[in-house]
C-alpha cells in the first residue's frame, strides 16, 4: 500500500470521504497536503515500535510502506492512527477520541521487535 492510498483509506475511517468517494473538494486538497505530515507521524510511531535502533526516513505518498514495515502495522494499524490525526485536523474531537482508541488497542497488539540488551552483567549458573 502506497502513502496516497493509505491517506485515502484514512480518509473514509474518519469520515472526511464516503466510501462512495464523495467529497468536500476544498477540505481534501487540505488533507492531502497535511496527509504526508500525518502519514509520516503515524509511520515513525510504529517504525519505532517494530525496528528500534534504526534511523527513520520519512516516507513519500508513492512510497510502498510494507518495505519496512509489518503488513499487519500498515494494512490494520497504520490507517486509523492516521484517521486520528485527519478527525483532529478538521476539529471533530468525538471521532478523533474514538480513532485513537482504536489506534491505541490495535498499536499494542503488534509484536515488539525484541530489544538487545547492551551492557549487563553476566550471571552465574545454578
Amino acid at each position: 500500500m502506497t502513502g496516497r492510498e493509505m491517506l485515502e483509506k484514512a480518509m473514509v475511517l474518519a469520515g472526511t470521504v464516503s466510501p462512495e468517494g464523495a467529497v468536500d473538494r476544498t477540505r481534501e486538497a487540505d488533507l492531502i497536503r497535511q496527509g504526508s505530515v500525518f502519514l509520516n507521524q503515524i509511520y515513525a510511531d510504529l517504525f519505532y515500535g517494530e525496528r528500534p535502533g534504526e534511523s527513520f526516513t520519512p516516507v513519500g505518498m508513492g512510497e510502498d510502506l510494507t518495505a519496512t514495515l509489518s503488513r499487519r502495522a500498515v494494512y490494520d494499524v497504520m490507517p486509523w492512527g492516521v484517521a486520528m490525526l485527519i478527525a483532529g485536523a478538521v476539529g471533530d474531537g468525538a471521532a478523533q477520541g474514538m480513532l485513537a482508541a482504536v489506534y491505541s488497542q490495535k498499536r499494542e497488539g503488534i509484536p515488539k521487535s525484541p530489544r538487545r540488551i547492551t551492557d549487563a552483567l553476566p550471571t552465574g549458573e545454578w
